[in-house]
């Protein structure tokens, strides 16, 4: 009957996206920290973003997520939240009800109660990777170990309580 409007499919996609690249990046040993967050915005050309939308991402970057991870705003988490809680009303909002309840197990409230995209966990295992990224798991959890210990070695506080902080993620995740 045509395409459906299910406005999930693309937060699954995202979320899929940016999880994948949080892992493989470290995996390289090139860091990622981000922020994912739902506000107005508007692209004035072709790549020109303008609004709060990326304001608030790059608050979320800068200001909360402090280590290598991507961190969801609460206007995100509320919206996707919400989504999942919907009523049954039809084809379109089962189907976006149920993707929201699958992007809810791709996130995780941190130690330090902030709700990150969770790339090691059980959501991801089994929605995204399914078994492909052990490989880049051992590596990105080898470079994380290493760097702490390098920046422990040099007294670099600030850097190695990060990688402490990530390390501690990894191992929370086994």
């Amino acid at each position: 009957d045509g395409e459906l409007d299910v406005p999930m499919n693309s937060i699954f996609l995202l979320l899929g996206a940016t999880g994948t690249l949080a892992l493989l990046f470290l995996a390289s040993g090139k860091p990622l920290r981000g922020g994912i967050e739902i506000a107005w915005g508007m692209e004035l050309t072709p790549g020109d973003l303008h609004g709060c939308a990326l304001v608030r991402a790059y608050e979320l970057e800068s200001e909360v997520a402090m280590y290598p991870r991507v961190v969801v705003g609460p206007y995100f988490h509320k919206f996707v939240l919400e989504s999942s809680l919907h009523k049954p009303n039809g084809a379109a909002s089962d189907l976006n009800r149920s993707i929201a309840e699958l992007c809810l197990s791709m996130l995780k409230i941190d130690h330090d109660e902030k709700i990150i995209v969770d790339y090691l966990g059980s959501g991801f295992e089994r929605l995204v990777f399914k078994g492909t990224v052990n490989n880049d798991k051992k590596r990105a959890f080898e470079f994380v170990q290493n760097s702490m210990k390098r920046f422990e070695e040099c007294a670099d506080h600030k850097h190695s309580a990060r990688y402490r902080n990530l390390l501690a993620y990894f191992k929370s995740s086994k």
